[in-house]
């Protein structure tokens, strides 16, 4: 019977350092995930804040170029 009662403990004490093993071994893998998430979160970002600077001189563009539209057709008298 002892023997029985110590091989169980034995089971439970090696089920628990496994299981200790297997959480830290996900949450390694989640905290790895996590960073290269995070790192192509901020380049995703970083492309995003270029392309809207680039679409506001192009919006800035075009209403100069449709002034300078306006103000030539009104010095042509078609307006």
């Amino acid at each position: 019977m002892e023997f029985l009662r110590t091989e169980g403990e034995e089971l439970r004490r090696r089920e628990k350092t496994y299981m200790e093993a297997c959480q830290h071994d996900l949450e390694m893998r989640i905290q790895s995930s996590l960073a290269a998430y995070s790192q192509e979160i901020d380049s995703l970002k970083a492309v995003l804040e270029l392309r809207n600077g680039e679409l506001h001189d192009v919006r800035l563009r075009n209403m100069e170029y449709k002034r300078e539209v306006i103000t030539r057709s009104a010095s042509l008298g078609f307006c």
